[in-house]
């Protein structure tokens, strides 16, 4: 009611807990590694569920269309791209591009956006951090500009989703990515705070200056 979108979650267990109590649109914010979880996360979706995936590689694609497609589901793919340090994701714009690709041209899978994470580019001092924060987020909005006609021309449907975490650099992230708001056709921003397990809340507070702490 406050404006949340959906909820995100880090792995198949957590987003069957989330559907049985009753949220309906749900980003897996990491890479889906194997066809049996692709396919719990598929059949989810065939009960009115909007289900969210990251997909980096035509690897990653391959598992989630075999999943979708076995058992009638449709997974909606937010197109991952990470950096030369990054944990996953594609690792440039050619290649975050071709990844859309495939997903345009698998069955049961749904092209609907880009996504990232910025926390994982922070260097060792605060300036540092800025500069590598903001870097990635460029990148990050010129890869959905680059893949957003993709997805239109595809005449899937959906507003294509733009996200980013947004705990520890919230400001920066709506300062770089907020002017895809105003794009054409308008891309949709979702913020994703949190960490694996729990709310940043308390590691937020004590890292900044404006905490209470």
């Amino acid at each position: 009611a406050a404006g949340a979108w959906g909820l995100t979650v880090a792995d198949v267990r957590q987003a069957a807990v989330a559907v049985e109590h009753g949220i309906r649109r749900i980003i897996v914010a990491n890479e889906i590694v194997g066809t049996p979880e692709a396919r719990l996360l598929a059949e989810m979706t065939r009960n009115a569920v909007e289900i969210y995936c990251f997909a980096d590689s035509a690897r990653s694609v391959g598992a989630l269309a075999e999943a979708a497609s076995a058992c009638g589901g449709l997974l909606r793919i937010l197109v991952e791209i990470g950096g030369p340090q990054g944990r996953a994701g594609a690792r440039d714009i050619p290649a975050a591009v071709a990844v859309a690709h495939d997903v345009v041209q698998a069955e049961g899978l749904l092209l609907a956006g880009v996504a990232g994470f910025e926390g994982v580019f922070a260097g060792e001092t605060v300036d540092a951090s800025v500069d590598s924060i903001r870097a990635y987020l460029r990148s990050l909005r010129e890869t959905a500009e680059a893949v957003a006609p993709i997805a239109a021309a595809s005449a899937q449907g959906d507003q294509f989703v733009l996200s980013a975490g947004g705990s520890s650099y919230i400001d920066i992230v709506v300062d770089e990515l907020a002017g895809c708001l105003a794009s054409a056709p308008p891309m949709r921003l979702v913020l994703r705070p949190g960490a694996y397990v729990a709310h940043e809340c308390d590691s937020c507070q004590e890292a900044s200056p404006f905490g209470l702490r």
